[in-house]
């Protein structure tokens, strides 16, 4: 008999008992088994939960939570072929963003796609950081939307929690207004077997799709399940007009189909399977705007369609 596991974030604001309720009856009103039940904690936010899911032999994975709740349960839940379903119950919900999921729909119709949904594979990358010599860190890191370093992680790095939980993304907004005079630093940047060539930058982005919060794209032509990587270098220059500049690229790139603008060079777009990027100094490295610590870089591989999730049928 078909079962669904649940494995949610209690943190977010959600009524945990409501949810259980609704994945009840419509597991019934399915004819599947009686649910199984996981919460992440900070210590375990949902990789182990996920992987529990999956040797109970759970039909699908229902995953409440924040950005960091779903990426968590997608590492535990990648090459296994379990549908994953998103609850989205964060800030961002980058991947839902992605994925066009409804935002404004009731916990019944975002939970109902686990019994009557349609699978899509889509992309994952694997992300390993380049360590100072006494430091160890062999983890490979799970990316679904976008990595980063330099001003892109800063921003995440000094974003005000409160404030994040008062006004939703627009704090990201006022942790950049205070960061946007970083220095802007040279990296290596190594694509496939091309020869690597060195940038000046002020960050540098790695992504498995483009959408941000507010409307925006930042990776133009990333798509989820084309079993690339697309990488973008940003470089504004000129103080506060070299910004607003970039700030107007970004929003263009929403209306490529509309309009065509000549080329802002603060913006370079590459694409690859494997990605090496070197600094010569520490820089705060962020996947789907959680920082993961300082680095020299990082290198990123994709893996094409590795992890299946489960959307509204239509």
């Amino acid at each position: 008999m078909k079962r669904v596991a649940v494995v949610l974030n209690p943190a977010k604001q959600v009524d945990a008992a409501q949810v259980r309720e609704i994945v009840g009856q419509q597991s019934a009103d399915a004819g599947w088994g009686q649910p199984l039940w996981f919460e992440t904690t900070p210590e375990s936010p949902g990789t182990q939960q996920a992987q529990a899911a999956v040797e109970a032999g759970a039909s699908a994975v229902i995953v409440g939570g924040g950005d960091g709740t779903v990426r968590a349960a997608a590492t535990g839940l990648a090459g296994t072929g379990v549908p994953m379903v998103l609850l989205p119950l964060g800030t961002g919900n980058l991947l839902a963003r992605n994925l066009d999921m409804p935002a404004r729909a009731d916990l019944a119709e975002r939970i109902r796609p686990a019994f009557s949904g349609r699978d899509q594979q889509i992309d994952v990358g694997w992300l390993r950081l380049h360590r100072p010599a006494d430091a160890s860190d062999e983890e490979d890191h799970l990316l679904l939307v976008i990595a980063g370093l330099g001003f892109g992680a800063e921003i995440m790095a000094h974003t005000d929690e409160e404030l994040k939980r008062k006004v939703g993304w627009l704090a990201y907004f006022v942790a950049g207004a205070k960061n946007w005079r970083g220095q802007r630093t040279r990296v290596l940047i190594g694509i496939d077997d091309r020869e690597p060539v060195r940038r000046r930058q002020r960050t540098v982005l790695v992504g498995n799709c483009g959408k941000i919060m507010g409307g925006l794209t930042l990776l133009r032509d990333a798509v989820i399940d084309d079993g690339w990587l697309d990488i973008t270098v940003l470089d504004p220059r000129g103080g506060v007009f070299g910004w607003t500049r970039l700030f107007g690229e970004v929003v263009r790139q929403g209306w490529r189909h509309r309009f065509s603008w000549p080329p802002d060079r603060t913006i370079d777009h590459e694409r690859g399977r494997r990605v090496r990027i070197v600094s010569p100094t520490l820089q705060q490295v962020q996947i789907d705007g959680d920082v993961i610590g300082s680095a020299h870089g990082f290198t990123a591989r994709v893996d094409p369609g590795a992890l299946t999730v489960r959307l509204p049928a239509s």
